[in-house]
């Protein structure tokens, strides 16, 4: 198998390890997901796709593992998600990705229930009224859902608006990388205060500014407010993307660093203590960097 044939088998069957940045002083290390390797799977490459799938794959080293997300009954089809998941993307552009890389139109239930009509529920990048809260609805002009409240707005001036918090969520994590974390936590604290005003609670860009939060006490040390943060983030990405998704797993896993990072200093605390008690034992919920590296 040569050429363009043998490529598109083997970007069927792509690894992605986290790749790490960031140097041994930082406390939180941030992490993506690059191509490192190609390997063929012949009993897992058998598995359908779904964009709702009731299995996940996991690799360890050249081991796949398959566990099942959700009840499996006797004789019901065993799934796997290729990629394009319903909780990540659209049907449209869940079926491009399909067929650019796989070749097949997707007719699973779910691209079928999303051809056929929108979601009933409202949509998880949908702005909400400033005044009490309830979901805006419409096109060009937006009118609060309440039959209480008759606030409207544009959609080009939210939008104007979200831009703008994008933006100063930028220049906040910039300050987080370069160690002005208090300057950071300010500028967040802002935009938090800001998006609370025009976006729904499960709104990504309401999880990404408490996630940032989560990592700026976290490199504080005060592992109290990292975990209230960060279990903020992750009520948004249960919304999102689903109790049983990868996704939900990173940021439990997070989660887990956060509480055991602050056992450990609070522990280490009370030793310090006893052993010297004229030691200044400091605010509760706060202690100084430990050892432990922290992928955020």
């Amino acid at each position: 198998m040569e050429g363009k044939a043998r490529t598109s088998v083997l970007t069927h069957f792509s690894l992605f390890p986290l790749a790490l940045s960031g140097s041994e002083e930082n406390l939180i290390t941030d992490s993506r997901q690059v191509r490192l390797a190609t390997g063929l799977f012949p009993v897992i490459s058998l598995l359908n796709h779904s964009c709702s799938p009731n299995t996940s794959v996991s690799f360890i080293s050249t081991v796949a593992t398959v566990r099942a997300s959700q009840q499996i009954r006797k004789g019901q089809e065993i799934l796997h998600c290729y990629g394009p998941h319903k909780n990540r993307m659209g049907v449209a552009e869940r079926r491009q990705k399909l067929r650019s890389q796989y070749f097949f139109d997707c007719n699973c239930p779910p691209c079928e229930r999303e051809e056929q009509g929108p979601s009933q529920g409202p949509g998880r990048e949908a702005f909400c009224c400033h005044r009490c809260r309830a979901l805006l609805q419409g096109d060009d002009v937006l009118s609060c859902g309440s039959t209480s409240c008759t606030e409207s707005v544009s959609r080009d001036h939210l939008v104007s608006q979200l831009q703008d918090l994008q933006q100063q969520v930028g220049i906040a994590r910039k300050l987080l990388r370069n160690g002005e974390l208090e300057g950071a936590i300010q500028l967040l604290l802002g935009c938090q205060h800001d998006a609370e005003s025009f976006l729904l609670a499960e709104h990504g860009m309401v999880g990404e500014i408490e996630d940032d939060l989560a990592q700026a006490y976290a490199a504080l040390g005060d592992w109290e407010k990292s975990a209230t943060h960060l279990q903020k983030s992750l009520r948004v990405v249960e919304v999102r993307h689903g109790p049983s998704s990868v996704e939900m797993g990173h940021e439990l896993f997070k989660l887990a660093q956060i509480f055991f990072n602050g056992f450990v200093c609070q522990q280490l605390l009370i030793i310090c203590y006893v052993q010297s008690p004229g030691l200044e034992m400091g605010t509760p919920g706060r202690a100084h960097r430990s050892s432990s590296t922290m992928v955020l």
